[in-house]
């Protein structure tokens, strides 16, 4: 893959085919980066896990830093989901020194918010008010880029302080870039649907968060065949077929699928040539067989794991039932009824 190499970005070879497809949600971030000094900005990616949310993130921060910007960044944790202010307190505890230049009650409900002072925490619009003071004054030395990560699990307390800041970044040099799993349909100014269905470049709110959205729909089938071409170069022809098909333009699939039918493979072949096995050369496993016995894996597994939990339960009985059935006429008929149901 050229690990040494880089793009006109400066990104190496590797970092930058993960972003394979994704030229024009940069070029969104890119440009609110260079107006950073003039115009603050935030920008919502949004999209299914594998879709290179993090990358896009991942690409910021490095173009953010080579330009000397100051860089905070969050990454939202189920574990902590429940937990308030946790993910306000990533974001703000390297700026905590600078607090004492707020304003006295401002800056004991950051303070109290994030755990440094004792005391029931305060309500959201004080700790709102107070970090965007905070942010303001720490970017008034040096601009501020803020990357916020796996929103879609930070707690309901930060979120609520992200879109107030957010939605008061105009004429303060600082650039917010959030990236969130998408659960729903994104509506505009105007209440009507964007995003996901039209993949469209939107300025919109998603739940709390204000901001200009940007979908990250499946690449394209040229797309697909170039990205998996410059990471596994060496697939079989009928493989690469059978990838691309599987993983239906989900970056991270056409990433891991290869490595999971290579080790599906080999230990089928291991199996066949085991002792006491006919001394005949064993069959390779043929690809539909290995591809219906094929693992999801960790990362693959969470993006179907959230898709089912979006159906309804007549949806996942449907499912089920699919899974395990066959093609027999009364299996369809059972199909027929809950997909009614559904």
């Amino acid at each position: 893959m050229g690990g040494g190499s880089t793009d006109e970005n400066g990104l190496g070879g590797a970092f930058a085919a993960e972003l394979t497809g994704r030229d024009a949600q940069r070029a969104v971030i890119d440009a609110a980066l260079a107006g950073i000094a003039t115009t603050g900005a935030s920008v919502i990616l949004c999209g299914d896990p594998g879709t290179g949310r993090t990358a896009l993130l991942g690409a910021a921060e490095a173009q953010a830093r080579r330009a000397g910007l100051r860089v905070l960044r969050m990454t939202g944790a189920e574990a902590e989901s429940g937990l308030p202010f946790a993910a306000l307190h990533q974001v703000l505890w390297p700026l905590l020194d600078e607090a004492e230049g707020l304003p006295e009650p401002q800056r004991c409900a950051l303070e109290s918010a994030l755990g440094v002072r004792e005391g029931v925490p305060p309500q959201g619009f004080a700790v709102a008010g107070a970090a965007l003071t905070l942010l303001a004054h720490a970017a008034a030395r040096r601009p501020l880029v803020v990357l916020l990560d796996d929103l879609q699990w930070a707690d309901p307390s930060s979120v609520a302080v992200f879109g107030y800041v957010q939605r008061h970044l105009a004429a303060l040099p600082v650039v917010a870039i959030a990236a969130t799993r998408r659960t729903g349909t994104v509506t505009g100014p105007d209440g009507a649907a964007a995003g996901p269905a039209e993949h469209d470049v939107t300025t919109a709110e998603t739940g709390c968060l204000a901001g200009e959205v940007i979908d990250l729909p499946p690449l394209e089938v040229p797309q697909a065949e170039q990205l998996l071409r410059t990471l596994h170069p060496s697939l079989p022809e009928g493989v690469r077929r059978r990838v691309l098909r599987a993983a239906a333009g989900n970056p991270l699939a056409l990433h891991e699928l290869p490595e999971q039918v290579r080790g599906l493979a080999a230990d089928r072949a291991e199996s066949l040539a085991s002792p006491g096995r006919s001394l005949e050369p064993p069959e390779p496993p043929e690809l539909p067989e290995l591809f219906e016995a094929l693992p999801l894996g960790e990362r693959l597994g969470r993006l179907y794991e959230d898709r089912l939990r979006a159906l309804s339960e007549a949806a996942r009985d449907l499912l089920l039932v699919a899974a395990l059935g066959d093609a027999s006429t009364r299996h369809r008929t059972v199909l027929r009824n809950l997909a009614a149901q559904a």
